[in-house]
């Protein structure tokens, strides 16, 4: 059992570690949008979705969105982008 807690506690440092570095872009306008409709909150939350590469591996892929709630409920959501494959000097349209 003691090598199973060794193990759980790397992972957990591991994934605390991972939550400390993920940094996360959105474009000004998505977010002054949301501000317009007057949320209470706007939550920020990451999905790992599964994904294919090119060479036939699997693989995951960090998809970052920000919620705005309203009296409890989600009123709009815009996506973000992790950083990286997107950079905080990006212009435009790009993710």
């Amino acid at each position: 059992m003691h090598g199973r807690t060794d193990v759980l506690t790397l992972l957990t440092k591991t994934i605390d570690c991972m939550a400390q570095l993920l940094t996360v872009i959105f474009k000004r306008e998505a977010i002054e949008n949301l501000m317009k409709l007057g949320p209470d909150n706007i939550v920020v939350r990451t999905e790992l979705e599964g994904a294919v590469l090119e060479d036939g591996r699997k693989a995951g892929v960090v998809k970052v969105y920000a919620d705005a709630y309203k009296d409890g409920k989600v009123v709009d959501t815009v996506d973000g982008c992790p950083w990286p494959p997107c950079a905080p000097e990006e212009t435009g349209d790009s993710k």
